[in-house]
């Protein structure tokens, strides 16, 4: 699923970068250069809600969308509380992520129209794309 979002935002025409882990994702987004990071929750060597209070903790300034199969209101609640923006539950049609993506970045980036760069932390390698 968070490939076709991927897919989705490249040929909308964002530039996304990939981590296979949490650790290698929270390293790379505490550059705090993106406009946007979404955040896969289970993640292995760091889960998303770890790597989500780490970042907002350091100062970094993105939104965080947080996308898991965990659904309880619990998680809902805890992925909110430790900094994200916004907490997506899978499985969902590929609109409304996207939609919540374009929401967020209207939000951040006001007249500009294209966000700097997008950076998923998800459960597979795909491909890296330098900035």
């Amino acid at each position: 699923m968070v490939l076709s979002l991927e897919d989705r935002l490249r040929s909308e025409g964002y530039r996304v970068s990939s981590r296979r882990d949490g650790k290698s994702g929270e390293k790379e987004a505490s550059s705090d250069r993106y406009d946007l990071i979404i955040l896969d929750v289970m993640r292995p060597e760091r889960d998303g809600f770890q790597v989500c209070k780490n970042l907002k903790d350091s100062g970094v300034s993105a939104p965080i969308l947080m996308l898991t199969a965990r659904s309880t209101t619990l998680d809902t609640v805890s992925g909110l509380q430790t900094g994200a923006d916004d907490y997506l539950r899978k499985p969902f049609e590929m609109q409304e992520p996207l939609a919540r993506v374009l929401a967020w970045l209207r939000r951040k980036l006001g007249e500009r129209s294209r966000p700097r760069h997008l950076i998923t932390v998800r459960g597979r390698g795909y491909r890296f794309e330098p900035d």
